[in-house]
């Protein structure tokens, strides 16, 4: 369900647009990447051990050592 164009979404009623299915991860950290250049971006995670996963192998994808360089962090309670 989407109205396209419309000031708040349609399930929510924010101003943020809902998101479905799963983030495409190599379009987040290369626009991270992009838009930061020679910044350093902290990565914070506290849940599964999956997404920490894919989650910490992106830091490490997207990281160089001249330019963008994600720190990955992770919480476990």
């Amino acid at each position: 369900m989407s109205d396209v164009g419309a000031d708040r979404d349609a399930i929510t009623s924010l101003r943020a647009p809902t998101h479905y299915g799963r983030p495409n991860w190599d379009r987040v950290f290369s626009g991270l990447t992009e838009k930061h250049p020679e910044t350093d971006i902290g990565v914070f995670f506290c849940g599964p051990l999956v997404l920490s996963n894919t989650l910490h192998s992106m830091s490490v994808k997207y990281s160089s050592a001249v330019g963008t360089r994600f720190f990955y962090g992770k919480e476990n309670f």
